[in-house]
């Protein structure tokens, strides 16, 4: 589970800063589902539009409100059932 905060002036250098270091490790491929946090909190939608096109397995939740929760927690059933441990 990969979180990330779309508010952060460097988000989008954060992001490609952890995938490279996951190529590093050779754990690129590994299902990854990405939580965007704060999302109650963001002025730009395009901000959010982009980022949902570029990471993988994208979740928008709140956890101030406490919202999107449900959304993370079945992504995260469906990935375990598809990719068993």
């Amino acid at each position: 589970m990969h979180v990330i905060d779309p508010n952060h002036p460097a988000c989008f250098e954060h992001i490609d800063t952890v995938y490279d270091i996951l190529t590093e490790l050779d754990a690129y491929k590994k299902p990854i589902i990405t939580v965007i946090n704060k999302v109650d909190l963001l002025k730009d939608e395009k901000i959010l539009d982009e980022l949902l096109e570029k990471v993988p397995n994208p979740v928008k939740v709140s956890a101030l409100k406490r919202q999107g929760f449900g959304g993370l927690l079945s992504k995260i059933q469906n990935l375990l059932q598809r990719n068993p441990l």
